[in-house]
């Protein structure tokens, strides 16, 4: 109070009773057991950072299939009516305290029709899909959501009709049970492995020496440390020695992999960027984007090809992946050329979301969950 005055008035934060706060977490230095679980949640933040980074990439990409398939239905007339877009148009009375119209003991105020979106939710661009999406994991306004996309035209514009989808319904039930039950038990999952694993690993240091534990503790920081395993070399080139060399030297090499993620990362915030009844500027941004992501895409996999063969390389799972994404990004190529105005096409836009599916390959802890639940089925 003396050196600091001004702490002594209620109207600010005094540090020192802040830290007091912290106390007692000195408890978990004295008990063994309470120290065991906060390292073992401390050690699970990696995995769950791993676990919301491919968490967001599924809701970005199911976002992106909902501008398709719901963009532009949620629009409505300002009234509240049934009304079509067309028929949209005029005044209407709406109820007010201010600029007011009396219409014998109510007060009105007349407002301009417009056909426009829900305030908090719908389906237009990726961004906001993706609010809705979460929205709806969350179970808040959901039903909601969900009664707007039934009653909703088949096309955007037109009135919308009783149950007009209700297909729908099942994709917001698989959604709520997968973003709520799904993800929570891989969240609780990997805290119970985490922790299960340093119980053992603690119990297991309690039956070793001294020069034991030395030992095990340099083999870890040995592993820790260790060169990062480089594509292998086939033993019979594809196409001659030198070349084979040469592409080994391009895929091993920092900046070539660090180019090929920016291009991973590029090409998904080109696909977050459709949205409904965007310019032809945006679309043919998009079309140019996905020529030159197609093009790096299939020169990565030829250098793979090069360098361990053709068989070698569809050996592996994510390989047949990047192979699936070349072959139907080129395909994409060819119908822009011969077709431009299948750009627009919903079905090409959803086949886009495949090389989504990339960033999971640049990840080591987007592979490992991929490959548990995979085998977990």
């Amino acid at each position: 109070g003396v050196l600091f005055p001004a702490l002594e008035d209620s109207n600010y934060i005094n540090p020192s009773l802040a830290l007091k706060c912290l106390r007692p977490v000195r408890l978990m230095v004295r008990s063994k057991a309470t120290k065991s679980v906060f390292l073992a949640v401390w050690k699970t933040v990696p995995a769950m950072l791993n676990i919301l980074g491919l968490s967001a990439i599924m809701f970005v990409a199911t976002a992106i299939m909902c501008v398709e398939a719901f963009g532009g239905v949620l629009q409505t007339c300002s009234d509240g009516s049934d009304r079509s877009r067309a028929e949209c148009t005029g005044l209407w009375y709406a109820d007010a305290t201010e600029n007011v119209i009396l219409r014998g003991n109510e007060t009105f105020r007349l407002i301009e029709r417009e056909w426009e979106n829900p305030t908090m939710y719908h389906f237009d661009n990726a961004f906001v899909s993706f609010n809705t999406l979460i929205m709806v994991s969350v179970v808040s306004q959901w039903t909601n959501v969900l009664y707007q996309v039934v009653d909703a035209p088949e096309v955007p514009g037109g009135s919308p009709t009783r149950d007009n989808r209700p297909g729908v319904v099942v994709f917001f039930i698989l959604w709520v049970f997968f973003s709520n039950f799904c993800l929570l038990n891989i969240f609780v999952g990997t805290v119970v492995d985490k922790f299960t694993k340093l119980k053992l690993k603690m119990a297991g240091s309690l039956f070793l020496t001294e020069e034991q534990s030395e030992i095990a503790h340099i083999k870890k920081l040995l592993h820790q440390t260790g060169v990062k395993k480089a594509l292998s070399l086939s033993d019979k080139p594809f196409v001659n020695r030198q070349v084979n060399v040469w592409c080994h030297k391009i895929a091993n090499n920092y900046f070539f992999q660090q180019a090929v993620k920016f291009v991973v990362l590029y090409n998904i915030v080109i696909i977050a960027t459709v949205h409904f009844n965007q310019e032809p500027f945006w679309t043919d941004i998009q079309v140019y984007s996905t020529i030159a992501v197609s093009v790096v895409f299939a020169i990565e996999m030829l250098i793979k090809v090069f360098i361990a063969g053709p068989r070698a390389y569809l050996a592996i799972g994510f390989n047949r992946i990047d192979f699936f994404i070349v072959v139907q990004s080129m395909i994409e190529v060819v119908l822009y050329a011969f077709v431009p105005s299948y750009s627009d096409s919903p079905q090409l836009q959803i086949f886009r979301l495949i090389r989504v599916l990339r960033i999971v390959r640049e990840r080591k802890g987007f592979r490992r969950l991929v490959h548990t639940g995979y085998r977990s089925l």
